[in-house]
């Protein structure tokens, strides 16, 4: 049965690839805006001991490194400081998520909340990337505010717009379900050994519906049953076209087509503040 697939360990090209991915989002543009908010940092630490040229010298070098980072791209808005990686894997299988759940409810009705939160903590399955960003619309105008403050002698005018500048980063949370990668890479299992051991493919393709069904009772697919369903279809119109020797090779695209957009919809996230 489906539900008795356990989950395989995460293969480590998996996340070493968010990892990759996120560097290479990171190496593109920081290393300049990096160097900016540090001395930002430094010239209201500088402000804050009287040393006031210092400060606006720290101010005036931050403001060089952001025209450097907006020279290269002008049309980038934001600029990726600070990014962070972390895998939650959870070995389950479909019966015991729902298991887990009634546990979940039992005891919240039995008013063990605090149980409840433990077990529910643990419901999870994901690779989480986490981003800070630095706007580089607003922030530096506000340092050249800043200077000009600090210049006019206002500067606590000038430590309120350093700090609303640093308060200003965006931060951006993605986070991809790991049941749904191992159902991906199931699909691209099945689709290598469909010629030469039907038995293994249609054994991949059970552990694709099992993870993909894991993923739905985490609640992963909570706002997307659309995209859940689709992707469900496509592995049973599979598994009947090998169980009937039939063509299957849009059968997989279209599984893969699906699986991918699923995954797409929890990559394409907005930053938010």
């Amino acid at each position: 049965m489906a539900d008795a697939v356990k989950a395989e360990p995460v293969k480590q090209d998996v996340v070493a690839g968010a990892k990759e991915t996120a560097k290479e989002k990171q190496d593109a543009y920081s290393a300049e805006a990096i160097m900016a908010i540090k001395n930002v940092e430094e010239a209201i630490q500088l402000r804050a001991n009287g040393k006031k040229d210092e400060a606006v010298k720290k101010l005036e070098i931050a403001s060089g490194k952001l025209d450097v980072a907006m020279a290269a791209d002008p049309a980038l808005e934001l600029v990726p400081l600070e990014i962070e990686v972390a895998t939650f894997d959870l070995d389950t299988t479909p019966d015991k998520v729902e298991s887990d759940l009634e546990i979940i409810e039992d005891l919240l009705d039995d008013g063990d909340v605090q149980a409840a939160r433990e077990l529910l903590g643990q419901m999870r399955s994901d690779i989480v990337t986490r981003t800070v960003f630095l706007p580089l619309a607003a922030y530096p105008d506000a340092i050249k505010l800043a200077v000009s403050e600090i210049t006019a002698n206002k500067t606590d005018n000038a430590e309120e717009t350093l700090i609303t500048a640093m308060e200003s980063l965006v931060e951006e949370v993605e986070i991809l379900p790991l049941s749904v990668v191992r159902a991906q890479d199931a699909i691209s299992d099945a689709e290598k050994v469909q010629d030469s051991d039907k038995d293994k493919a249609l054994k991949d393709l059970d552990y694709a519906a099992a993870q993909l069904k894991v993923a739905r009772r985490l609640g992963y697919f909570y706002t997307d049953t659309v995209g859940y369903r689709a992707f469900k279809e496509d592995i049973e119109h599979l598994r009947h076209a090998i169980s009937g020797k039939s063509k299957t090779e849009q059968l997989f695209d279209d599984a893969k087509n699906s699986v991918s957009k699923l995954l797409d919809k929890f990559r394409d996230k907005s930053p938010k503040e």
